[in-house]
């Protein structure tokens, strides 16, 4: 007895069992009918300025012949769409669900530029966070720090130019890693960010920050201990030029270890 009510509960299981699959298939295959109602795109910036919009996405698709609206859910190629934007320069991450609304969602994360370069050909292009170039976007700047001067390397020569992050502050910087580095400072710093917009790179490949105000030039020279020479010209500006005045010297140089050299008008 004990025995056929074992092979009954079994039995019932696994009745159930596959109640529950059947169900569940019945109900992904109404979800894969279902027509996509509506698309949300969605651009996460960060603290970037706007590179892309919506607009730009629905441009894209459009141009690709993308037409998702009324689609069947069970039709929709999300690998293809994140595929299509994650080719995009401005594009870092995307992810591409669907919900049971009948909603295709499309969150974007946007790449955030930290440098406009513009080279000595006159060159312009960005260099993001992550140390990877991008094409400047006349519709919408970015508000970061510009580096122009005897600057060589260029985005159109060199399509695949990357700054390698295990490189930096590992012995001498090379130029671009060096203005990488120090914009990536700058941005961080609440202070500076607001007191440098241009750093110059002079014929001996020289960093000179342009503060906003102010008649001078900071010489900083490489940016090997940038944050010690960056601490002490924080010093100096809050006690020293706040008191006597921006516009006394013409170059201050932070060069040199422990020491704030400055020469007058």
């Amino acid at each position: 007895m004990k025995k056929l009510i074992k092979i009954l509960k079994t039995v019932l299981w696994l009745l159930l069992i596959s109640g529950v699959v059947i169900l569940l298939g019945f109900i992904n295959a109404e979800q894969s009918d279902r027509p996509v109602t509506k698309i949300c795109i969605n651009i996460g910036y960060g603290g970037a300025d706007v590179l892309m919009t919506v607009a730009d996405v629905d441009s894209l698709f459009r141009k690709n012949k993308f037409d998702l609206k009324g689609m069947a859910l069970g039709s929709v190629n999300t690998k293809s769409i994140a595929n299509l934007l994650r080719r995009q320069a401005y594009v870092s991450d995307v992810n591409v669900y669907e919900t049971n609304e009948g909603y295709l969602n499309i969150d974007i994360l946007q790449r955030e530029p930290v440098l406009r370069i513009v080279n000595q050909d006159q060159e312009g292009f960005y260099i993001d966070r992550g140390g990877n170039p991008l094409p400047l976007n006349p519709d919408y700047p970015a508000h970061v720090l510009v580096a122009n001067g005897f600057i060589k390397d260029s985005f159109i020569k060199n399509p695949k130019l990357h700054i390698s992050m295990s490189t930096i502050g590992a012995g001498t910087d090379s130029l671009l890693t060096g203005l990488y580095k120090l914009s990536v400072f700058l941005t961080d710093e609440p202070y500076f960010r607001t007191v440098f917009d241009q750093v110059y790179v002079n014929e001996r490949h020289e960093l000179e920050l342009i503060p906003r105000k102010g008649n001078h030039v900071v010489l900083l020279g490489d940016t090997q201990e940038l944050k010690e020479k960056m601490n002490k010209l924080f010093i100096f500006y809050t006690q020293g030029l706040n008191k006597i005045g921006w516009n006394n010297y013409q170059v201050i140089n932070i060069k040199y270890k422990n020491q704030v050299v400055c020469s007058k008008l």
